[in-house]
């Protein structure tokens, strides 16, 4: 059965990161997962982007503009199942894999490490990013290291927290490069929903054409870039309503209402309130 608890239209701009303990879990995990959630945004002048990523979007604002994730907790990711409705919602994707581990549990990181990757199998997909945050509290514990850029140790102390930071920085930095990667590939992949015939779609060109767009459309919201997302949604309505393509049109105007509420919602920090015509402008998006 599909899980449908975390599709508000506030999440559907969030890149959605998976968040599981390397088990033996301990009563440490929920502190550390909290270390983890007090970071859900991230600047985009602080993460590592490339000089194309940085001019890829016409309307993106480096300086000002923002990352947003979600982190969800699975404690038994063993029986994980990805939806079958992802290729129409790429927000309900997992783009990193996070994994937990109590270094008082383990003698190194290897065997954390090698633990980890025996959980959650269904992280070898070419676009998900994987990384193991150990915490150490004794400090006088014997430790191997990993040898592995997945695997990365904090010490117990008070500067934990800007540890984490840093560590999310560069993982968050990675997400985004691998949806920059999907967003510039080829309209190659037929993208597919559940009630489809392939039989059907394969030699539709204006109907694979607008679903390509529309998955565009969604990479932009979740890149931070709402205003080139309204670009693409635009286009695909246009192509996805020629060949009565139901399905992704509702879903290319549910990613229109979120793009408008991310620049609406941009606008009334900027200007602490809504002046009558965008509030009237608001209102016709959500009718």
């Amino acid at each position: 059965m599909e899980d449908w608890t975390n599709l508000s239209l506030e999440n559907l701009c969030k890149i959605r990161i998976m968040v599981v303990p390397v088990i033996p879990t301990t009563d440490q995990f929920h502190q550390y997962v909290s270390l983890i959630r007090q970071h859900s945004s991230f600047r985009l002048a602080n993460l590592s982007l490339t000089s194309r990523q940085k001019t890829q979007f016409k309307h993106r604002n480096i300086p000002s503009d923002s990352i947003q994730v979600e982190y969800d907790i699975l404690t038994n990711p063993r029986n994980y199942q990805p939806s079958d409705w992802e290729m129409l919602n790429p927000h309900q994707k997992y783009y990193g894999v996070i994994g937990i581990v109590d270094c008082n549990q383990w003698e190194g990181g290897k065997a954390a490490l090698n633990e980890f990757h025996n959980q959650v199998p269904f992280i070898h997909g070419d676009y998900i990013n994987k990384i193991c945050i150990g915490f150490q509290q004794d400090p006088d514990k014997p430790w191997i290291n990993a040898q592995s850029e997945e695997f990365v140790k904090i010490s117990d102390n008070n500067s934990t927290e800007n540890e984490v930071y840093n560590i999310l920085l560069e993982f968050v930095s990675r997400c985004t490069k691998s949806i920059n990667k999907k967003f510039r590939l080829e309209n190659t992949q037929l993208l597919t929903t559940p009630h489809d015939s392939f039989e059907q779609i394969k030699n539709n060109k204006k109907l694979k054409t607008g679903r390509y767009i529309k998955c565009k459309g969604d990479y932009c919201v979740l890149l931070a870039s709402p205003i080139d997302a309204l670009e693409y949604y635009e286009k695909a309505l246009d192509k996805s309503k020629s060949v009565d393509d139901y399905l992704w049109i509702a879903g290319a105007y549910e990613g229109k209402a979120v793009a408008k509420l991310i620049i609406f919602r941009k606008e009334l920090d900027e200007n602490e309130k809504l002046y009558p015509e965008q509030e009237e402008e608001l209102l016709e998006y959500l009718e």
